[in-house]
């Protein structure tokens, strides 16, 4: 038995909220799917404590796990049992270190498509929980809808569930985001599905002839716009893009970002816009981005002075995001750390 959806989850020294997430998954009312969960290189126990969990809260008539190393899924040296339609399959695979975002992911996306198992990959972030319908009613949705091959749920904030995150959004020709219905209550939303230039990986169901056809997730950045990439992508390719209400995720947003950046808003805000301007280097054109970079640098200026940050300082980190987007064509884990570095100086 195939199963329709693969549900892949990424974690990274994060087991708690891990175990929280795949605790609402498995308690979801519809069963025809199947979860990827990657593991980034933990160094605090994660996996012993997520297989432990499974063994000590789901019997082996409920649920099945298997185990690989990423070595396994990149050589496809593997073999691999049909789905018992009976039971949840959890696929565990240890990525051996910190890949970051989107290369973490996409060892789940790959193993996906190696094994043909299903029509729907869901992106799903370990510092979610979802409603007990969500993925029923969104697989009711794209089946029902044909030309939904990319989507997003109605996310809202965790710790304040009737006041929603995003339900997608889009992005301008000057590079600024928009979230609809950003820090609204949840029942401004329209019911019905509507179409989106922007989705996010919080939570991103993706029809699998896409990533075929379009490629996974960009790994030119180590960690963040991967999103935007999609998104931007998709558009270029004419592929539409949708929120589905019904469907609702809650996010414990920066839950996730403040174990990376440990909580320094400052390396916080440069990668963002280290990312952001070399993503758009990539799709503008070069006189315009120069420009446009030019001037969102005001704003920038203007961010880090309300972080408290003296002229100079906010000068100085300026000067760094303005020597990596010039030089860089990527944001790789050394360019990250290079970044973290200089910001310390600060």
């Amino acid at each position: 038995m195939k199963s329709e959806l693969a549900v892949i989850v990424l974690n990274w020294n994060n087991w708690k909220d891990t175990l929280e997430c795949l605790s609402s998954l498995l308690k979801q009312s519809y069963k025809n799917f199947e979860i990827i969960l990657l593991d980034n290189g933990s160094t605090d126990g994660s996996v012993e404590r997520i297989k432990q969990w499974i063994r000590e809260n789901y019997s082996d008539d409920r649920l099945e796990y298997i185990e690989y190393e990423r070595s396994s899924i990149e050589t496809n040296n593997y073999s691999i049992s049909p789905k018992d339609p009976k039971k949840t399959k959890i696929t565990i695979i240890l990525n051996g270190e910190n890949l970051g975002f989107a290369k973490g992911n996409n060892v789940g996306i790959k193993y996906v498509l190696q094994t043909g198992s299903v029509r729907y990959i869901f992106l799903l972030n370990n510092d979610t929980t979802l409603e007990e319908n969500s993925l029923k009613n969104l697989m009711k949705e794209v089946e029902k809808n044909p030309e939904i091959k990319v989507a997003t749920t109605k996310i809202c904030y965790y710790d304040k569930p009737d006041l929603i995150w995003n339900c997608g959004g889009e992005i301008s020709f000057l590079g600024v985001r928009k979230y609809y219905f950003g820090k609204e209550d949840e029942k401004k939303c329209p019911a019905k599905n509507f179409e989106v230039g922007l989705v996010t990986g919080c939570a991103l169901l993706v029809d699998v002839n896409i990533i075929k056809k379009y490629g996974a997730l960009t790994e030119r950045f180590f960690f963040g716009e991967e999103d935007w990439d999609f998104s931007l992508r998709m558009k270029k390719a004419g592929v539409k893009m949708f929120c589905i209400p019904s469907s609702v995720v809650y996010h414990k947003v920066s839950a996730s970002t403040n174990n990376f950046f440990d909580k320094n808003s400052i390396f916080k805000s440069c990668i963002h816009y280290v990312n952001r301007f070399v993503n758009l280097k990539s799709h503008y054109n070069k006189v315009y981005w120069y420009i446009w970079r030019e001037g969102y640098f005001m704003y920038i200026f203007y961010l880090f002075k309300r972080k408290k940050l003296n002229n100079q300082q906010a000068l100085k980190a300026i000067s760094i995001i303005r020597k990596y987007s010039n030089e860089c064509d990527s944001v790789t884990k050394d360019i990250v750390e290079r970044i973290r570095q200089e910001v310390k100086s600060l």
